[in-house]
């Protein structure tokens, strides 16, 4: 069951989601930002902006000492240095297909080789 919102027809498929959202339309129930007047519906998520603000950057690397805003973006960052990054797997494909055209071609060499070594973590 879709439960809409009268002032600006936003669909949410929880009851108590569109509650929190109509907070938005209602100035008295929405929570300001004290910088720059943006609502939100609930006072974490104020709590999280004003960290924009504030500079505030309390989640730390323990890589590199690099610092973030928000936790989920301290936790993509630190898969760079653990090897578990997206950008690893395409690498790892990429010289595979790649292995597998020489190798069809009659062009894998030992010199060529060392991409074979390549793993996935």
């Amino acid at each position: 069951m879709k439960h809409q919102c009268i002032i600006c027809n936003k669909s949410y498929s929880q009851k108590s989601a569109l509650i929190k959202h109509q907070r938005l339309h209602s100035e008295d129930n929405a929570f300001h930002c004290s910088h720059c007047g943006k609502m939100f519906a609930d006072k974490s998520a104020l709590k999280y902006h004003m960290r924009i603000h504030n500079g505030e950057k309390p989640h730390k690397c323990i890589h590199c000492g690099k610092h973030f805003t928000l936790k989920v973006a301290m936790d993509r960052h630190q898969r760079i240095h653990t090897g578990r990054s997206h950008i690893n797997a395409v690498f790892v494909v990429n010289n595979f297909l790649v292995m597998m055209l020489w190798h069809y071609m009659g062009e894998c060499t030992p010199e060529r080789s060392h991409i074979n070594a390549v793993t996935v973590t």
